[in-house]
């Protein structure tokens, strides 16, 4: 005989036919926190602790504007003709080619 019979051959494990069983760890939690009684309208309303000064509304004066003379009579004597949405779309797709 060239071999050992008796001999004890190992062999590769199959490691995927072999489930990797992990203990789940056991938590106890401290606190437990108890549901919100309020209500939705309470739950949807942003915070405002904190943000005294960061939501300011500016003051809106007339000189903040400009009229422009030429636009606004080009629109009260309609000079477009329906023609101003099609030429901004001209506008629009000359811009991207």
């Amino acid at each position: 005989e060239w071999f050992n019979s008796t001999a004890n051959i190992p062999r590769r494990s199959n490691r995927r036919c072999i489930p990797n069983i992990v203990e789940p760890e056991i938590r106890t939690i401290a606190k437990i926190v108890l549901m919100d009684d309020r209500t939705m309208e309470e739950l949807l309303q942003a915070p405002t602790e904190g943000y005294g000064e960061a939501i300011v509304i500016p003051e809106i004066l007339a000189e903040n504007f400009e009229i422009k003379t030429n636009l606004l009579h080009l629109v009260q004597v309609n000079k477009f003709h329906g023609m101003f949405r099609m030429m901004l779309l001209s506008l629009c797709f000359s811009r991207i080619h």
